[in-house]
C-alpha cells in the first residue's frame, strides 16, 4: 500500500475556515494494482467493517471476470473466478447475507445473467434470464426493503423493461417502456429509490437524443413522466444519480453543461432541475463518479487523464479539487463508496499496470450511518 499527500487542503468539516495542517490534508492511498485476471473492476461494496467485495470484468486473452475481496489495508484475494468469457459488471450485498450481482456471458452471443454468493464465498449460483432472452446491460440493480432487487434490462437496443428480481433470481416484468412516449432509461445510468418505495431515473428517446427527462416508476410498474432537461445540458452518460435523505436527487452529465465538459445538478421531485456547477472548458472536466458522504456533501471523480477527485459543498456551493491521480494510481471510470471508517474508497476501471486499481482517500470524515441491508455489523 502506498500513501500520498496532496497539496490541496480541506478540513474535516469541508471547506471550514482556518489554517491548513497535515492532519486535515486529504491522504490518498493506493491499496491494490490489478493484474489481468479479475481486473478492470466495475463495483465495490463494503460487506463488513473494513472488508469489501468487488467485481472484475476482464475477459480478454482467455481470462474471466471475478469476485474479489480487499480490506482497508490492501490485502487482496480472488473469491470466485467465473468461467471464461463471463464479465461481472456489478455487485451488492442484500438482506439475506448474499453478495448479489449481474454480468454478461459471451457464448457466441451475449447472455445476461444474475448471480449470488454467500459472504463466505464457498459457492456461486448463476441465474439465467429466461424469457428475457439476451438483454443488454442497462441500469445497475438496487435492493429494496421488500426483499427484491429492481432493475432495468434491455431486450433490444431501443427497448427496455423494468423488472423485479427475487433473491433466487426469478424475474418479474413490471413495465415495458414505450420508446415513443416514455423513452427508455439511459444506458449506464442508475435508478434511485425514494422513501415511499418509488424509483426515479432519466429517460431518453434513443440515448443520443437532445431530449431527456426524469421519470418516476413505482414498484407496481406505474410510470410518470417528470421534468425535462434543457437540451444544452445533455451529453455523456448521466451517471450516477444520488438520492439524498431530504429527497433531493443529485447527478452529473459527463459532457453536458454550458462548456460541454460536464455539469452537476439538483432535482427535487415535483419541482425544477437546477444547475449547481458547470465544469470548465479545460482542466477538471468530464465527471463520472458521485457519492453523498456522511458530512452531507458530494464527492466525485472525473474520467480525464489525470483523474481528479473533487468535493462540492451543498451549503456554500463551493467546488474543490481534493486530489489529482496519476495513471499509476488509477484512471476513472470509478466506483466510489464511503467505508464505515469514514474514508472514501474507489475502484478505478483502468490504470496502474493497465487493468485498474483500488484506492482510498482519507478526508477525516465521520463514519456514515449504517444501513442494515448493506452493512454488518450495524454497531460496534
Amino acid at each position: 500500500m502506498h500513501i500520498f499527500k496532496t497539496a490541496f487542503c480541506v478540513s474535516a468539516t469541508l471547506f471550514a475556515a482556518g489554517a491548513c495542517n497535515a492532519q486535515t490534508a486529504p491522504k490518498f492511498s493506493l491499496l491494490y494494482t490489478f493484474g489481468l485476471d479479475g481486473g478492470y473492476p466495475s463495483s465495490l461494496t463494503e460487506i463488513s467493517r473494513g472488508t469489501f467485495y468487488g467485481t472484475g470484468t476482464n475477459t480478454s486473452s482467455g481470462f474471466s471476470g471475478a469476485i474479489f475481496r480487499i480490506d482497508s489495508a490492501g490485502t487482496f484475494g480472488i473469491v470466485h473466478q467465473f468461467p471464461a468469457h463471463f464479465a461481472a459488471y456489478g455487485g451488492l450485498q442484500v438482506m439475506n447475507g448474499q453478495f448479489f450481482g449481474w454480468g454478461l456471458y459471451d457464448q457466441g452471443g451475449f447472455n445476461y445473467q444474475y448471480f449470488s454468493m454467500p459472504l463466505s464465498g464457498n459457492s456461486v449460483n448463476v441465474y439465467p434470464t429466461g424469457s428475457f432472452g439476451e438483454p443488454y446491460l442497462s441500469t445497475p440493480a438496487i435492493p429494496s426493503p421488500d426483499g427484491h432487487l429492481f432493475h432495468v434490462v434491455r431486450p433490444a437496443p431501443l427497448m427496455a423493461d423494468f423488472v423485479k428480481v427475487d433473491l433466487l433470481g426469478n424475474i418479474t416484468n413490471l413495465h415495458t417502456f414505450n420508446d415513443s412516449t416514455e423513452g427508455v432509461p439511459w444506458d449506464g445510468s442508475n435508478l434511485v429509490e425514494a422513501k415511499d418505495g418509488s424509483f426515479y431515473g432519466i429517460a431518453t428517446v434513443d440515448n443520443t437524443s437532445t431530449i431527456a427527462w426524469f421519470f418516476k416508476i413505482d414498484s407496481g410498474g406505474n410510470y410518470t413522466k417528470l421534468a425535462e432537461f434543457p437540451s444544452y445540458w445533455l451529453g455523456g452518460v448521466p451517471a450516477p444519480l444520488i438520492m439524498s435523505p431530504s429527497g433531493a436527487i443529485y447527478g452529473t452529465f459527463a459532457n453536458g453543461g454550458t462548456n460541454l465538459r460536464g455539469m452537476l445538478y439538483k432535482y427535487v421531485p415535483g419541482g425544477q432541475i437546477t444547475t449547481l456547477y458547470n465544469f470548465p472548458k479545460a482542466g477538471v472536466v468530464f465527471p463520472n463518479a458521485l457519492i453523498l458522504a456522511s458530512d452531507g456533501n458530494l464527492y466525485g471523480g472525473t474520467r480525464t487523464s489525470p483523474t481528479v477527485l473533487y468535493a462540492f459543498n451543498l451549503k456554500t456551493n463551493q467546488f474543490h479539487v481534493l486530489y489529482q491521480m496519476n495513471d499509476g494510481q488509477g484512471s476513472c471510470q470509478c466506483a466510489l463508496v464511503q467505508g464505515s471508517d469514514g474514508k472514501i474508497y474507489g475502484a478505478a476501471l483502468t490504470g496502474g499496470s493497465g487493468p485498474g486499481t483500488i484506492f482510498s482517500l482519507d478526508m477525516g470524515l465521520a463514519p456514515p450511518k449504517p444501513k442494515v441491508s448493506l452493512f454488518s455489523p450495524t454497531s460496534g
